[in-house]
């Protein structure tokens, strides 16, 4: 019984050893196999799945669908923790070699896990050195002010496309999702000067745009009044060579009148005249009595009962 018992022994080992080899990939993650330290499987689904026991092969897990961030010009864990990083960690120079304090948020996930693991050791470390050298590039190219201002979507947008194209090319395995500018501030040391400048520069655009909101609501009213009184003016004359036109006209059916009978005319004429003057005349009609020596008798005749 005992020799029976001795010889199971190695079987049940070499069973318990066969078993070892199966394993369990979890919904968000993905394996690699390695035989002898060769990857021979890069991307094992999740489930339950078999290999050969170690040391034959071995397998590494990885979560691949977790969004991983990795701050560039601070510490990361302490930012995500909320204490404050020591400031010479973010701290980088211009094109106008004037230094501003940038601080950026990378976030990336790993779409190739055996590049990732096995291609290189920290590809962490690595991918932050890339980053860095690409937000050094993109500064160095641009002034203070136009980091600042214009140029401020740009940076995120360069050292993303920059550490996207060096990590393809060494084939780490990372796909960078985002690169988001937490802050870009001058330093502790001058910020309250930049603020004055800032203001400054705030203050003349207002009156910048203060004086074409003036010009846009002044410019249009003196053109309208320009049109007004040009129309107003081209009103006018029409209308005094209509008028003169008619009294010409007039004139002229009067003339024909005249050559065809003068007598006649003329009294026409001064009939009209009386007619238009009489009404805005005074009149006074002096009375005589016959004697030697007369009496005016004046009357009025607009007064007269």
């Amino acid at each position: 019984m005992r020799r029976h018992a001795f010889r199971a022994v190695p079987a049940l080992l070499i069973a318990a050893w066969f078993i070892t080899g199966f394993y369990k990939v979890e919904p968000e993650e993905l394996a690699v196999v390695k035989r002898f330290g060769r990857v021979v499987d890069r991307g094992v689904p999740s489930g339950l799945h078999y290999r050969l026991p170690w040391p034959i092969e071995r397998h590494d897990k990885f979560q691949t669908t977790t969004v991983y961030k990795m701050g560039v010009g601070m510490i990361t864990r302490d930012f995500l923790r909320g204490i404050p990083s020591p400031e010479e960690l973010s701290l980088w120079l211009t094109g106008d070699t004037n230094i501003l304090s940038v601080k950026v948020m990378i976030q990336y996930t790993v779409v190739d896990l055996a590049s990732y693991l096995y291609r290189m050791q920290s590809p962490q470390f690595l991918m932050a050195r890339i980053a860095e050298a690409a937000l050094t590039d993109v500064l160095g190219g641009m002034t203070v002010d136009d980091a600042f201002t214009v140029n401020r979507p740009l940076i995120a947008r360069e050292v993303r496309e920059r550490t996207q194209a060096r990590l393809d090319k060494l084939e780490v395995g990372i796909a960078v999702s985002s690169v988001n500018l937490l802050s870009i501030d001058p330093p502790n040391q001058v910020i309250d000067v930049f603020r004055d400048v800032s203001n400054a520069a705030a203050d003349r655009e207002r009156i910048m745009n203060e004086a074409n909101g003036y010009a846009n609501s002044v410019i249009p009213r003196a053109r309208g009044e320009a049109t007004w009184i040009e129309e107003r003016a081209h009103a006018d004359r029409n209308s005094r060579i209509a008028e003169a036109t008619g009294e010409a006209a007039r004139f002229l059916a009067v003339l024909e009148e005249y050559r065809r009978n003068p007598d006649a005319s003329r009294k026409r004429i001064y009939l009209e005249t009386l007619e238009v003057v009489l009404p805005r005349v005074k009149r006074y009609v002096i009375d005589r009595d016959g004697t030697e020596g007369f009496d005016l008798k004046i009357i009025d005749l607009d007064r007269r009962p």
